[in-house]
């Protein structure tokens, strides 16, 4: 099963069509906010783009780029000419292009659509004295009216509450979006539907058991491409979801299948899970059991790979579902798949099978007459297989009769048609070059970055082009080399034909076994020209110190512990007691893992040399004397510790990443120290961490293109100032050191925005540090002696500065409030995701115990410092809002030694869960969020480091108006991290927009019940703290009194507004936060005005 189609060219998923008038601060703004929460990327047009009567570009545009349009019919629907001329457009679409069209009938009678009666009727009479001149104008409006109204869709009057409504259209919404996904992505996959209808019976989808299917077949029948269209397809169903590919081949890497454990559970739980144990902790394996779970393991080889990442039957909720796909039956039947839920994926009928390799042969689904012949017999050898039929046809496209009828005869000498055999077709037509790189990536670099790839191999895109044309591989969106397995077992088949009793004799050589006899047996020849062996399936060898004498034309040798694995082994395996004599001049790329010796070679001559890498080697210098390294691109010698002599920049300059990290006996590196000619003006990497260099020369500097320096764990006292010279320095890791302070000239790193200076003795930092405009994050974790803060960048995201028990002030505040420009609104409006607030800003100062000593009292404080950061945030918001990609965080996090609330929240309430009444001037226009805070403490009798701890706040509004009844919903997480030695506040602001909030003058009741919970990631048993207390503040945005074009932020009340149900008198409220216990609407806060 293969495609041909291209992606969609559809710039939105949603087109919402509506009356503003009617439904803009309402109905559609709810629905407009659950579309976003679902990540579907909708239009919704401003009032800026309605004047006059024609549509603008802007407005057609976007219809025309849709997906789907939803209507919205209210009761003045038809008295916009607007609206009924932007109808007649997406039923246009709709007719001409298949766009799909959902009519919202809101609080209108479908029957006054369809008939123009009622409020639908008045306006038509309006428009038809306007148009008597244009009386066909008015004809299409009515039709397009008609039309829409006998589509299937919605009816407010049928479905309530609202929030019910607007759920059940975005589940339809998200099915049509499957659907219309399904036929894009795998349009051109002959016999696809009825395979998954097929299967689809066997999961039985809506019952509440948890059931297994199996799909099973021969390589190169589609079982990853069915299984993977149904997970695209169903999906969307179940709470947490894994696609799992290529378990077999995953789970011989490094890390094994405890990393697939892991990535599995990552996924399902939408998290970063980290689980070593054999078995899951309990209050895991409970929560998956609470959970409707969809999984697919790919290319399944071993009973044990199953029992390891499923864990156990019983650890899924009900209604979940387990795909495994094999070529082995028998693992499935021992693993007590039942036999009428496994699905045997069969060849192609035929058909079926002509379709297929018409698509890839003509780029269509017929074929010339003059080749009906030779077709037939051609599509007979592939045996219904869809790889060999996809293989052959993007052989065979644009070739002559001629061309075929040789092809055919190539076919007619496999006597016994075998799936390698045909595939090999295509690769005997390849050109020499091509079939040595395709032969590479068979035998090495499957999965491999593209670019590395390119430049060990020092090959042009265009010769993988042709392999991608041809369909041998495929580049996968992370930019990885893929290779069908089936393909992959061809090429080394090939290579194994070279010579089958002699691997030896054989260009490359991967097999584990075959590398081991070759080089104990010193059994190598001048035909090898790569050898990878991967040292954890070994015993012991020992070589010659002529083991590579013979290789002449070896270009790749690897040498290596898997990804995973990489750490050093209790002794080297590989063992050279009589020494190296020798390495080919041909080598490009040299990869050894615990090379044993102090040098390479002393006759080795390093020119073709691209790659080199000798991690956790004996090496005290890579080579002696000075040899020329002209093509070196990259050098990594990490936790080599006996090395104490670097590369002269001569030898080396075109480096472009050095990693020399943990080589603890260096302390002297000639790249600081000498620049010849701007040899290196390259270098973009270098790792210098947990060295034995003592100070940093003043001529770093010369590293002009450095992007990545890290120099952690090498006591330097001081940075030269030079330093400041890196102009395209990103990230500096410091950490470790003995910093006393930092240089002014650290403010002109322009491209900075990582700094890490966590363990330094610095007392302060410099105020030029508030000119790096780009800076994001600042670490400064346990810097013991660092007393004061300076101004910092506005565009910083994170600081971390746990552990300072010197840190006694923070930045100061401006004197005034800042403003924003009153087109926030609208830009709030137009393009805030709710999904962007779950990216965290977060000032961390836990254990900072002095901060609110010596009178220097921070939360007192606190009102000003979170509303001068949210509105820096709405400020960075509204610049970037035309950035494509912008997802900057909205949601801030504030942690300090503390054990109160601040006076400043006004509704208050001991425990972790209050309800609060909201004022009535807060309203859609202007309500943006709310101000966050809980008081968290250590349990007695626990002094363990949590690592990691979240508080979860989840937040549900009901809206009450005198017409309905509204609910809405949202959750954020507060930051908490590490052990703490005392109380601490967690201050925060989560953004919540387009609620559904009445205008004030509508009269509403809004109640606002939240929930706080403490959440550990990678504790099994999570009761360390608990919650003493929280409290909750409405934020709005109002018009300055000053400058009636800005806005200020404010709380929705003072200081002296107090909670009915302060904590002091909330005994009731105290209670575990592991309760989970729903907010009780009994105890609600309500909102007070400010006293005179």
């Amino acid at each position: 099963m293969a495609s041909t189609s291209s992606s969609s060219s559809c710039k939105y998923n949603v087109f919402l069509s509506f009356r503003g008038e009617d439904t803009r601060d309402n109905f559609t703004s709810h629905l407009y906010a659950a579309l976003c929460r679902k990540k579907i990327k909708t239009f919704i047009d401003d009032e800026e783009l309605r004047r006059g009567d024609e549509i603008s570009p802007a407005l057609l545009n976007a219809i025309e780029g849709s997906k789907i349009s939803v209507v919205i019919f209210s009761k003045d629907y038809a008295s916009s000419k607007w609206c009924l001329n932007e109808l007649v457009k997406i039923l246009e679409c709709k007719n001409m292009n298949g766009q799909m069209v959902v009519p919202v009938f809101y609080h209108a009678d479908p029957s006054d659509v369809r008939k123009q009666n009622g409020t639908f009727g008045d306006a038509f009479v309006k428009h038809e004295k306007q148009f008597r001149d244009v009386p066909e104008k008015v004809q299409k409006w009515r039709a397009a009216l008609t039309e829409a109204s006998n589509l299937s869709g919605w009816d407010s009057m049928n479905i309530r509450p609202e929030a019910k409504l607007v759920d059940e259209i975005i589940n339809d919404i998200l099915k049509k979006l499957k659907a219309r996904s399904f036929s894009s992505d795998f349009n051109g996959f002959v016999g696809l539907n009825s395979r998954i209808e097929e299967i689809k019976s066997l999961l039985c989808i809506g019952l509440p058991d948890f059931r297994i299917v199996g799909i099973w077949g021969m390589g190169g029948t589609g079982k990853t491409t069915l299984a993977g269209a149904i997970f695209n397809l169903i999906s969307w169903e179940f709470e947490g979801k894994c696609f799992m590919a290529n378990v077999r081949e995953e789970s011989e890497k490094g890390g094994g299948l405890v990393h697939l454990r892991e990535q599995v559970l990552s996924e399902v739980l939408d998290e970063n899970i980290k689980i070593r144990t054999p078995d899951l902790p309990k209050y895991m394996r409970e929560r998956l059991q609470q959970m409707k779970i969809f999984i697919v393991l790919d290319d399944v080889n071993k009973v044990r790979q199953l029992e390891y990442l499923t864990g156990g039957l019983d650890q899924f909720g009900p209604g979940s579902r387990l795909i495994i796909t094999t070529r082995d039956k028998q693992v499935l039947d021992n693993f007590g798949v039942l036999n009428t839920n496994i699905y045997e994926v069969n060849g192609l009928k035929y058909h079926e099978a002509l379709e297929l390799f018409c698509n890839f042969a003509f780029k269509h689904d017929y074929c010339p007459d003059d080749l009906l012949v030779l077709l037939e017999r051609v599509v007979k050898y592939a045996n219904g297989n869809p790889l060999a039929l996809r293989v052959l046809g993007s052989f065979l496209h644009q070739k002559s009769k001629l061309e075929w009828e040789n092809a055919l005869e190539n076919l007619k000498m496999i006597s016994d048609p075998d799936i390698y055999d045909v595939l090999k077709i295509s690769y005997n037509e390849l050109k020499l070059e091509e079939k040595n790189i395709f032969l590479d990536i068979a035998c090495f670099f499957a999965g491999e970055d593209k670019d590395f790839v390119l430049r060990i191999l020092e090959v042009s895109n265009c010769v993988l082009n042709v392999l991608v044309h041809k369909s041998l591989i495929t580049l996968s969106y992370s930019n990885k080399l893929q290779m069908h397995d089936l393909l992959q077992e061809m090429g080394r088949e090939i290579v194994r034909q070279e010579f089958v009793k002699e691997p030896g004799k054989r260009s490359r050589l991967w097999y584990h076994e075959d590398v081991y006899h070759v080089l104990k047996k010193n059994k190598g020849t001048d035909a090898i020209e790569g050898i990878f062996l991967n040292l954890s399936k070994i015993r012991d060898i020992h070589l010659s110190s002529r083991v590579f004498a013979n290789m002449s034309k070896l270009r790749l040798l690897k040498l290596y512990m898997p990804e995973h694995d990489d750490a050093p082994i209790m002794s080297s395996k590989v063992h050279l007691n009589q020494g190296l004599e020798y390495l080919p001049e041909e080598l490009r790329y040299l990869h050894w893992h615990e090379y044993p010796l102090k040098t390479l070679p002393s006759n080795f001559e390093p020119e073709n040399l691209i790659e080199l890498n000798l991690p956790y080697s004996k090496v005290e210098q890579i080579w002696e004397g000075e040899k020329e390294a002209l093509k070196l691109k990259s050098a990594d010698l990490h936790h080599s510790d006996n090395l104490t002599r670097m590369l002269e920049p001569s030898e080396i300059p075109n480096l472009e990443r050095i990693n020399l990290s943990n080589c603890k006996s260096l302390s002297y590196f000639p790249l600081f120290f000498q620049n010849v000619n701007n040899m290196l003006s390259r270098v973009v990497r270098l790792d210098l961490s947990y060295c034995a260099i003592m100070e940093i020369p003043q001529d770093i500097g010369c590293l002009s293109s450095l992007k990545e320096l890290n120099l952690r764990g090498n006591n330097f006292r001081s940075l030269p100032a030079s330093i400041g010279s890196l102009s395209s320095l990103t990230r500096i890791n410091l950490v470790e050191n003995k910093l006393e302070s930092l240089p002014a000239s650290i403010g002109c790193l322009s491209s900075l925005e990582f700094l890490h200076l966590t363990r330094n003795n610095l007392v302060s930092l410099p105020i030029s540090i508030k000119q790096l405009s780009r800076l994001r994050t600042l670490d400064l974790r346990n810097c013991n002696m660092l007393q004061s803060l300076p101004e910092l960048p506005v565009l910083l995201s994170h600081i971390e500065a746990r552990n300072c028990k010197q840190l006694q002030s923070l930045p100061e505040l401006p004197s005034c409030p800042e403003e924003l420009d009153t087109s926030i609104l609208e830009s709030l409006s137009k393009h805030f995701r709710p999904t962007a607030s779950r990216k965290l800003t977060y000032f961390m100062f836990t254990n900072c115990l002095k901060l609110n000593k010596s009178g220097n009292n921070i939360l007192a404080d606190s009102q000003q410092r979170i509303q001068h950061r949210v509105v820096a945030l709405l400020r960075q918001f509204q610049q970037k809002i035309q950035h494509k990609d912008f997802n900057d965080p909205l949601l801030f996090n504030f942690c300090l030694p503390g054990s109160e609330i601040p006076d400043w929240f006004s509704y208050q309430s001991s425990g972790s869960s209050i309800a609060i009444q909201l004022p009535p001037h807060c309203c859609n226009k202007n309500f943006i969020g709310f101000a966050l805070c809980v008081v968290i403490q250590l349990e007695e009798g626990f002094d363990a480091d949590a690592d990691e701890c979240f508080v979860k706040c989840n937040y549900n509004f009901e809206i009450k108006t005198p017409s309905e009844t509204k609910h809405a919903d949202d959750y954020c997480f507060l930051f908490a991290d590490e052990f703490i030695e005392s109380d601490h506040v967690l201050l925060g602001f989560s953004p919540c927009w387009n609620v559904g909030l009445p205008d004030p003058d509508v009269g509403h009741h809004t109640t606002v019940s939240f929930q706080f919970s403490l959440y550990y990631p990678y504790l099994a048993s999570p009761r360390l703290h608990k919650l003493k207390c929280c409290g909750v503040c409405p934020a709005v945005l109002n018009p300055s009194k000053t400058k009636p074009t800005t806005l200020t932020l404010k709380f929705s009340a003072s200081s002296e507004a107090q909670c009915s149900e302060r904590a002091r008198t909330s005994k009731s409220l105290d209670r575990s936060d592991e309760e989970e216990v729903e907010p009780s609407p009994k105890r609600i806060c309500r909102y007070q005005p400010d006293t005179p």
